[in-house]
């Protein structure tokens, strides 16, 4: 079961973390919007966040956007909770 967030990323920035705000995320990451970099730095905070690893989290909208559309595979979070891979 995949779950589908919309999030708001903000690049360059100094304190990295994620906010919740009526089920839309603020993610500030330290990594500047170029060559992908803050698109990874998203995706590996996404990650740690839910206690999933990164290749579960996949941004499928708004790759070269401020605010994106982000697949969450949820069946996985539940594999590594079954004590599964470690990813």
């Amino acid at each position: 079961m995949n779950k589908i967030l919309r999030i708001k990323v903000k690049p360059g920035s100094n304190n990295p973390g994620i906010s919740e705000a009526d089920g839309d995320f603020l993610v500030r990451v330290r990594a500047k919007a170029r060559e992908g970099e803050a698109n990874l730095e998203t995706r590996r905070l996404l990650a740690y966040h839910f206690g999933i690893g990164i290749s579960a989290v996949a941004i499928t909208r708004g790759a070269k956007a401020k605010e994106k559309t982000v697949v969450i595979n949820v069946q996985e979070k539940k594999n590594k909770a079954k004590g599964g891979q470690n990813g």
